[in-house]
């Protein structure tokens, strides 16, 4: 019984993120996948080997950390109504989702929301709208939150 409530629970987190990426999977300029991790893993461990730069470094050895990524992206225009935006949003404050940083800037909104549970990352969900593209990504993973702080992502320079 507990099994089955935590498992509808962490169905539940990601719920919204899932619905809307399977209603907008198939516009002509989309792309919609679910890459699972040992995908990831193999990718990032052998672009490791070539990363000249720290930074690049330190961000392909990340995904060490990632079990599934799941992503739907729109090139140019996009076709998806503030209604289906507002919807997902309000979906995300419903779930155990909490807000890690918004950025702003000429237009270009980025909003990323992290899961966490005892400072390891189980879930991290971005979604950024600019004039030329739509993209949203949803990460499943055991990412320690430290990680992610010492991470040089240019959200983390204000912090």
């Amino acid at each position: 019984m507990v099994l089955t409530t935590m498992m509808c629970v962490a169905s539940f987190a990601q719920r919204p993120v899932h619905k809307f990426i399977d209603k907008h999977n198939d516009y002509d300029n989309s792309i919609a996948m679910t890459i699972p991790g040992w995908v990831i893993r193999s990718g990032t461990n052998f672009a490791e080997k070539f990363a000249e730069d720290e930074d690049e470094k330190v961000f392909l050895s990340l995904g060490q950390y990632i079990k599934k990524v799941r992503f739907l992206a729109i090139e140019g225009e996009s076709p998806i109504d503030n209604e289906d935006v507002q919807w997902l949003l309000e979906g995300i404050k419903k779930t155990n989702l909490e807000e890690y940083v918004t950025v702003r800037d000429q237009g270009n909104n980025v909003n990323v929301w992290i899961e966490d549970e005892n400072n390891i990352v189980k879930n991290l969900t971005m979604l950024a709208r600019t004039d030329d593209g739509f993209v949203l990504v949803t990460i499943k993973a055991k990412l320690p939150l430290e990680m992610l702080k010492e991470a040089n992502f240019s959200f983390n320079q204000n912090r």
